[in-house]
């Protein structure tokens, strides 16, 4: 995936790759996302003089990605730089694999907390903020709705870059597919069909839900 999106910008920008002095993406789960990104960047063609790094801020490791490159260049650090995103969360998640420290913990409420997952989070908003089930499952359906409209239009199709990969079907046996667009978009989502979708999070609340929250996914930007 990563390859696909710097060839393309290659292609497309018709930037010369030896002027590239930065790259970086936004990725959460892939402790080994750097080397990735370090190996898709010379084989899209960018030089070993280029660099390639990874960050991490969860939901907004793209948009960390994007400011970094900016600050770089407006302080005169580098004079062109990439910045994008990339998750497979289908193989990931953001799960600790093994417990914190305890000590640690035990030194802050608020540090316990924060190793708590999204799902406690969004019900704890929720419930602060008087966000009801159906003013998610409302607003859900408003989104995919226009979505769906936008990519029937072709809106999106100068934003997208295809990708071939294999994916395994039914039978367990690996297919390559080429994806064209999003196929996270449910056409014909209503709020009503929504809103008999059980909650995700019962020992938490009953807002959050699989209909009305974001998606397990794969992709880049």
């Amino acid at each position: 995936m990563v390859y696909a999106l710097l060839s393309a910008v290659r292609e497309r920008s018709n930037l010369d790759p030896a002027l590239v002095e930065d790259i970086c993406f936004g990725n959460v789960s892939d402790g080994k996302a750097a080397y990735k990104l370090r190996a898709a960047a010379l084989a899209a063609g960018y030089p070993n003089t280029s660099g390639a790094s990874t960050v991490n801020r969860f939901c907004s490791s793209g948009l960390k990605a994007t400011a970094d490159i900016a600050h770089a260049i407006s302080n005169g650090s580098i004079e062109i730089g990439i910045a994008g995103g990339a998750e497979s969360m289908s193989i990931g998640g953001d799960r600790l694999e093994q417990p914190f420290d305890e000590e640690v913990l035990k030194k802050s409420q608020e540090a316990q907390d924060c190793m708590q997952p999204m799902g406690w989070t969004s019900e704890n908003v929720s419930s602060d903020f008087n966000v009801t089930r159906p003013q998610m499952d409302e607003f859900a359906a408003r989104s995919f709705q226009k979505a769906e409209a936008a990519q029937k239009a072709g809106l999106f199709n100068d934003e997208i870059v295809s990708i071939t990969t294999k994916v395994k079907g039914p039978d367990g046996e690996l297919k390559e597919v080429t994806i064209t667009q999003d196929d996270g978009i449910r056409a014909g989502t209503t709020a009503e069909g929504l809103s008999k979708i059980k909650a995700a999070f019962p020992q938490w609340g009953n807002c959050t839900t699989g209909g009305n929250a974001s998606q397990v996914t794969d992709g880049g930007k």
